[in-house]
């Protein structure tokens, strides 16, 4: 302390306020070199480097901060300041601070596993005029308004700036190195095997077409060509949307999985289901020979092998997700969200049909030697990829419009959070799946203010110690001002009880959906 103050009385010999620090110019200003010691209220205008988003000018917001700042050193309201407010209006350091007793420790709901600690304000001021006199409280708070740093304390209650001003990427290239904490990119494995085997089986069917020039093999190319597009393209729409929500975009990128599948689901009806009919169709008018049958229905079996790991590795992943929401898999394929998955399972599904209507159209040719079932087994191959395409893009654009949890998981939670003690009710409440792991769960709260009030006070037996002391205290007000002071006081302290229960009640939603399988959660409660 003794070197803080001396530091404040070269301060004042050379001129210069007292409060103010080192700041770097930019040379356009041309006022000084760099680094000179300059109070910062000598600048006219907006301040360089901070923003000014009030209609006012910035001395008239200062006046007028500073006479509620006085009004507040001289009656101070019991509301609650962070320790970081503490320290930057009222220059307490954390020594001073730590002899005050915390009102509040608010944590992070959000698993970073911070803790704010809130004091009373009138204990902040008693504080401060300890070491303060308040001519230097408020010379104090004024250098605090025209340094900016208020502005910037503004920006960072904006979600998303405290990941901007720390260099994380919110370009659409930064998942590459700054992603989800937990780095799991749900159906990324399913995708990358599909890659794989997509592109030896679309390069050896289209050899075998182009060797027989057989329809139906030259139907089921196009689909695998249609395949390797759409997978390559869904890998990277699984690295988009797997980044981090920011300033831009606060609930996520998830709903990015249904765009891109919504994309490959029309390259897919357009590359493998309507140009391989129309080809099907034209070949069923103009029969040509098939050559070597016996290599087509090879090639088709092989396929179907190939075909199957893909296949048995969606499966498993959607019967797991349909497990865990404790319903079928046919009732998951019809409700579910993981599009990404469902639409790999489809595509491989699609393809172990397609190999066996090959096989049979082939055994039929090497038997009859009519090509006519060559063109059959195309139309067939075509139909079926039109007919999964479309209802895969029903399904989509209702996932990408956004649905609600299932009403049955609702009701479960409506349920619990009426049995809390100080809930009375629960009104209007709205739930989205933004993604495979993302929801959004909002609802009204009608608070039993009564129970809230027994909480606080201990009031759980009457007459008891708890209301003998409330009593005690009622009767001890002699005045009007400990009248408004008692009022205040205890006004606030059921405030803050509200907000504590909160924040208690969205802790135990948090709770619910991690149990239904969700891992980013955004809940918004309102006093109803």
């Amino acid at each position: 302390r003794f070197r803080h103050r001396l530091a404040m009385l070269r301060r004042l010999m050379a001129g210069h306020s007292p409060f103010c620090r080192p700041v770097r110019l930019p040379r356009s200003l041309d006022l000084a070199r760099k680094g000179r010691m300059m109070p910062l209220r000598l600048l006219s205008g907006k301040i360089p480097g901070t923003g000014w988003i009030h209609d006012e000018s910035k001395e008239s917001y200062i006046q007028r901060s500073i006479e509620k700042f006085r009004q507040q050193l001289h009656s101070p309201d019991h509301v609650l300041l962070s320790a970081t407010r503490a320290r930057s209006e009222f220059g307490l350091t954390r020594k001073e601070l730590n002899k005050i007793t915390p009102a509040r420790r608010r944590e992070d709901i959000d698993g970073e596993g911070l803790v704010e600690e809130q004091y009373w304000l009138p204990d902040i001021v008693a504080m401060a005029r300890i070491s303060s006199s308040e001519d230097m409280m408020i010379e104090r708070y004024r250098h605090y308004l025209e340094s900016g740093r208020q502005d910037g304390m503004r920006r960072s209650k904006i979600y998303g700036f405290n990941q901007m001003q720390q260099g994380q990427s919110t370009t659409w290239f930064g998942h590459l190195w700054y992603s989800r904490k937990d780095n799991e990119i749900q159906g990324a494995d399913v995708v990358r095997i599909a890659i794989k085997q997509n592109i030896a089986i679309c390069l050896t069917k289209l050899v075998v077409a182009f060797y027989t020039g057989s329809a139906a093999v030259f139907a089921d190319a196009m689909h695998s060509v249609a395949d390797v597009i759409n997978t390559m393209y869904r890998y990277v729409g699984i690295n988009l949307a797997t980044r981090d929500p920011d300033y831009r975009h606060p609930y996520g990128y998830e709903r990015l999985r249904y765009v891109f599948t919504d994309r490959s689901c029309l390259i897919l009806l357009g590359v493998g289901g309507l140009f391989p009919l129309y080809h099907g169709i034209g070949a069923l008018y103009e029969v040509s020979e098939i050559t070597y049958p016996a290599v087509m229905g090879g090639l088709f079996f092989t396929v179907g092998v190939l075909e199957t790991p893909a296949l048995i590795r969606s499966y498993y992943a959607l019967r797991k997700k349909a497990k865990r929401m404790d319903i079928s898999l046919l009732s998951y394929l019809r409700s579910g969200n993981d599009m990404i998955n469902i639409t790999t399972f489809a595509e491989c599904f699609l393809g172990v049909i397609a190999a066996g209507a090959g096989v049979v159209s082939s055994l039929m040719v090497g038997i009859t030697g009519d090509a006519t079932y060559d063109s059959i087994a195309s139309i067939f191959i075509a139909s079926t990829v039109v007919t999964g395409s479309g209802l895969i893009l029903t399904k989509n654009a209702k996932a990408l419009v956004g649905e609600t949890l299932p009403v049955s998981t609702v009701e479960k939670l409506v349920f619990m959070l009426e049995e809390d003690d100080v809930i009375n009710s629960v009104h209007d409440v709205k739930t989205e799946v933004l993604g495979v792991d993302t929801v959004r769960f909002k609802a009204e709260i009608e608070f039993n203010a009564e129970a809230i009030t027994r909480k606080i006070k201990n009031l759980h037996q009457v007459p008891g110690p708890e209301s003998a002391k409330l009593l005690q205290d009622v009767n001890g007000i002699s005045s009007e001002i400990a009248v408004e002071d008692w009022l205040m006081r205890n006004n606030a302290m059921y405030q803050t009880a509200l907000s504590s229960e909160l924040q208690r009640v969205e802790t135990r939603v948090r709770a619910y959906l991690r149990e239904a399988n969700f891992k980013n959660f955004y809940v918004d409660l309102e006093l109803w």
